[in-house]
């Protein structure tokens, strides 16, 4: 029975990762596209330079206007700064069938009866969900790349390469935590509220702190997921891997936490 959950997995989700990859592939590559010539980005930063700082902050903009002058400053906010919360509803649902959804209709009872310990359905399936993120990321950037051979101006396709791979370590903390509250809650429409109004909540955090920046309230920051998500850096400097190894480690924990969980209670029928 190795790896045979893993391969049903796929199967099963080979269409949905299509959808959402090439979708999101095709959003990225008219984002590119639609950038302007050097007089709008310019005209665009007049603008921005004359709304007040929290706005700037609410609408992702940041405090480095000048970075928005640029076809990557553009690229970040228009696209990236909204990819995050777009693609969250992609782990949640993928998490969601890793048990709620499949002891709703009863076929985690028929799946637990074949010989397969629990804790080998848990990871074949975050395996599998996690192999289908990659190829949504992977086709998304292909989008970007299409897009960037389409237009007359240059783009560092490294940046854009490693700013779409920076998307994956927040969609496994959202998946393991889908995950994680699937196995310690049994009800489905419970779970989809509690992992719903966390990814929100995390996002109005993050908002909340961006628009007081130099309050006190500016420290709620640190405990939304997405301040660890940062695209501006990760499009500006590369990869903040201090941002990536506590997502992920994270996530190991919140899997490690699901595996227990899971381990110890009844399973619905």
């Amino acid at each position: 029975m190795n790896g045979a959950v893993f391969k049903e997995i796929l199967r099963q989700s080979r269409l949905q990762m299509l959808y959402w990859g090439v979708g999101l592939g095709l959003m990225g590559m008219f984002v590119i596209m639609i950038v302007p010539d050097a007089q709008g980005l310019q005209a665009m930063m007049d603008f921005f330079a004359r709304m007040p700082p929290f706005l700037l902050q609410a609408v992702g903009v940041g405090d480095d206007i000048s970075y928005l002058a640029t076809p990557e400053g553009f690229i970040t906010v228009g696209f990236f700064g909204k990819t995050l919360t777009m693609l969250a509803v992609y782990p949640i649902i993928m998490g969601l069938r890793v048990t709620v959804f499949e002891e709703d209709n009863g076929t985690m009872d028929m799946l637990l009866s074949l010989p397969i310990p629990r804790w080998q359905v848990l990871i074949e399936k975050f395996l599998a969900y996690t192999v289908t993120l990659i190829v949504v990321i992977a086709l998304i950037f292909a989008g970007l790349w299409v897009g960037a051979q389409l237009v007359d101006y240059e783009l560092n396709i490294g940046r854009l390469a490693v700013t779409t791979l920076n998307v994956l370590p927040s969609m496994l903390f959202i998946l393991a935590f889908t995950i994680l509250i699937g196995a310690v809650i049994r009800g489905k429409k419970l779970a989809i509220g509690i992992t719903a109004a966390f990814v929100m909540g995390s996002f109005m955090l993050d908002t909340i702190a961006d628009m007081a920046m130099g309050s006190p309230a500016e420290n709620i920051k640190w405990i939304s997921f997405y301040n660890y998500y940062d695209s501006t850096s990760v499009m500006k400097s590369g990869i903040v891997w201090g941002n990536v190894g506590l997502l992920l480690a994270i996530t190991i924990l919140m899997l490690g936490a699901a595996l227990w969980f899971f381990q110890r209670r009844d399973v619905g029928i």
